[in-house]
């Protein structure tokens, strides 16, 4: 997995390596890398699973906050629109969990900010563009990240995706547009 840390921002991307400019350890301002709860479809009937806030609310319950005193960052990574329901950002929020962000043709993306920490998962790369994404909406996203950074939030930001042979170009153009 490639790395890469500008202006604030905590860039992956799966494919390729690439020296990142800072070559700091993986470990950001307030802990250590956020770890991915994703909660999709293993079996065909469980695609049509619907947040129930009962059952999601005892799950967010069993998520470890800290290991040997050091924070651990929850993100989960909905995969159905019934996610988008208030109760699920409330419930996210009372926990300190994140909610991936996905940009993804298949699945619904969610923009709720429930933690002190943006996750992103980048999935639209295509082989055909150098850079995996168009450059205009590289910049879309630098310019997100950005305004995420100057809040004081830690962003983390993946290019992972079926272009995976892009993912380390798009996360080095997104690198240079954050400076």
């Amino acid at each position: 997995m490639a790395r890469g840390d500008a202006g604030g921002v905590r860039l992956f991307a799966e494919g390729t390596a690439f020296r990142d400019a800072s070559h700091r350890a993986d470990l950001g301002r307030r802990g250590a890398r956020p770890v991915l709860f994703p909660r999709r479809p293993r079996i065909a009937r469980q695609a049509r699973k619907r947040f129930d806030e009962a059952d999601f609310a005892g799950f967010l319950e069993l998520l470890p906050r800290q290991i040997e005193g050091r924070r651990i960052r929850n993100v989960i990574e909905a995969r159905h629109a019934s996610f988008a329901a208030p109760a699920c950002a409330d419930l996210l929020r009372r926990h300190g969990v994140a909610l991936a962000m996905v940009d993804d043709a298949k699945y619904p993306g969610f923009d709720a900010v429930t933690a002190d920490f943006r996750y992103l998962r980048l999935r639209r790369c295509t082989e055909d563009e150098p850079t995996g994404y168009p450059p205009v909406q590289i910049d879309q996203w630098a310019e997100r990240l950005r305004g995420w950074a100057a809040e004081g939030m830690d962003c983390f930001c993946y290019f992972i995706n079926g272009a995976k042979v892009r993912a380390p170009a798009a996360a080095q153009a997104l690198i240079e547009r954050l400076g």
